[in-house]
C-alpha cells in the first residue's frame, strides 16, 4: 500500500511531515545497562534486538522492538552486547535515542527516551495541531468582528 515508510508517515499525518531535530544526527541510539541485561535475558543466541520505527499510534509513530535471526541489507548495528540493530528507514527518527527498561512491580516495558521526539503520548490521546490553522481562525475572527461594527 506505501512504498516505504516516509510515505505511510506523510499519509498518516495527511500530508503534514513531521518535524525531525537535526542537532542529533549520526548518534546511533543507545541502551541502559538495565535494557541491555533485560534484552540479553530475552535473546537466544542467534538473535539481534531490532528497534525500528513505524507510522502509526496516537502521535503518528510508534516504536517497535522485536528479535530477529538476520539483518538485512541497510540495517545499521548500535550495540554489540547486545546485538541491537536498527533500519535504514527508522534511523532518522532514532538518532539520539536511548532504550531504557521500566520496571513497575511485575510489569517491564522497554521505553524511549527520544530527544528528537516533537511530541509523546503518554495519556493514550495526543495530536499535533497545524498553528497556521489557528492564524486562519483568528484572521477570520477579526474580520467578522470587524464587519458587525458597520
Amino acid at each position: 500500500m506505501y512504498k516505504d515508510l516516509k510515505e505511510k508517515i506523510l499519509w498518516d499525518f495527511h500530508g503534514n511531515a513531521p518535524n525531525i531535530d537535526e542537532r542529533y544526527h549520526g548518534q546511533l541510539p543507545k541502551l541502559t545497562k538495565k535494557a541491555a541485561i533485560f534484552i540479553s535475558e530475552n535473546l537466544k543466541p542467534w538473535e539481534y534486538f531490532k528497534l525500528g520505527v513505524q507510522g502509526g499510534g496516537c502521535g503518528g509513530f510508534e516504536y517497535s522492538f522485536e528479535s530477529v535471526s538476520t539483518v538485512e541489507e541497510g540495517d545499521l548495528m548500535f550495540s554489540d552486547s547486545p546485538p541491537a540493530i536498527t533500519d535504514k528507514e527508522s534511523i532518522q527518527f532514532l538518532y539520539g535515542s536511548e532504550v531504557d527498561l521500566e520496571d513497575a512491580n511485575m510489569n517491564k516495558l522497554l521505553k524511549v527516551k527520544n530527544p528528537g521526539a516533537q511530541m509523546s503520548c503518554g495519556c493514550g490521546s495526543s495530536f499535533n495541531y497545524d498553528p497556521n490553522y489557528l492564524d486562519q481562525l483568528l484572521d477570520q475572527f477579526a474580520l467578522e468582528e470587524k464587519n458587525a461594527w458597520f
